[in-house]
């Protein structure tokens, strides 16, 4: 099965996420297989920074692999990001058979995220409750959400959609600008920035830290314009998604996942 290059849908605020928006964020997550196996359910090696304004809604897509699944799609009822507690809201909860390979199936759990406060909060798993009262939960990786104010306005423009790429090495970036101002921070993980008070290119790329396989960043940006800061934030994106995967990158990926 192939995977566009880029997820045409536009991430919109507000609660409502619409079906091809969902599908899209999930063909990026699938990574496709043609052939693997071991039974465990296991999730991608993937680390997430996610920048964004506090009530704005961002689409949240996850794909576990198993070789046989021990519940249906519909027997789950609620996902749950323990730590990051009250300071999220979840909602539209999706669950779906994905892609299926010679041996392994796939899952594609999606769902509606809401920061509701400002602050920095990290993850490392998620948990799925299920009708029966009974709960499962899966390590994810290091997720962390940055949540802050948004500026309303026209000062920066960034692209309108979710990218997906298989470099997982180096964060690619174009803005556009209005005249007088100018970017002088990019913020691209809890720890990690590049700055520049005399302001920074409008487009360049970024050395990523290695580590997981997948990183999905969407980027902080400060914009200075006559003396004032105000805040932006990228799109997106999964960076190392579209790198084909075989037997032994998924053998990898479920023995890390803690069997």
């Amino acid at each position: 099965m192939a995977v566009e290059n880029i997820l045409r849908e536009r991430e919109k605020g507000g609660s409502h996420m619409n079906r091809k928006k969902i599908a899209g964020l999930c063909a990026v997550l699938l990574l496709l297989i043609c052939g693997c196996e071991n039974s465990a359910v296991f999730l991608p090696d993937m680390s997430a920074y996610i920048a964004c304004g506090e009530g704005e809604t961002w689409s949240a897509a996850f794909t576990l692999f198993s070789e046989d699944f021990s519940f249906k799609p519909e027997e789950v009822s609620a996902v749950e990001l323990p730590s990051f507690g009250d300071a999220v809201d979840i909602a539209e909860l999706r669950v779906e058979k994905a892609e299926m390979g010679k041996k392994y199936e796939s899952l594609a759990v999606t769902f509606s995220f809401t920061p509701l406060k400002e602050g920095t909060f990290k993850e490392n798993k998620l948990i799925l409750h299920f009708r029966d009262g009974s709960k499962a939960e899966y390590p994810i990786g290091e997720w962390v959400l940055d949540a802050g104010e948004k500026t309303e306005g026209a000062l920066l423009t960034v692209a309108d959609q979710i990218a997906a790429t298989s470099n997982n090495e180096k964060l690619l970036y174009s803005y556009e600008l209005a005249p007088g101002a100018k970017v002088v921070r990019i913020q691209y993980g809890p720890d990690a920035w590049i700055e520049d008070e005399n302001g920074l290119s409008a487009k360049g790329e970024i050395a990523l830290p290695q580590g997981a396989d997948i990183h999905y960043i969407r980027e902080k940006i400060t914009v200075e314009y006559e003396g004032e800061e105000y805040t932006y934030y990228s799109m997106g994106c999964y960076y190392g998604a579209l790198t084909p995967l075989g037997e032994n990158r998924l053998e990898e990926w479920e023995k890390n996942s803690g069997k």
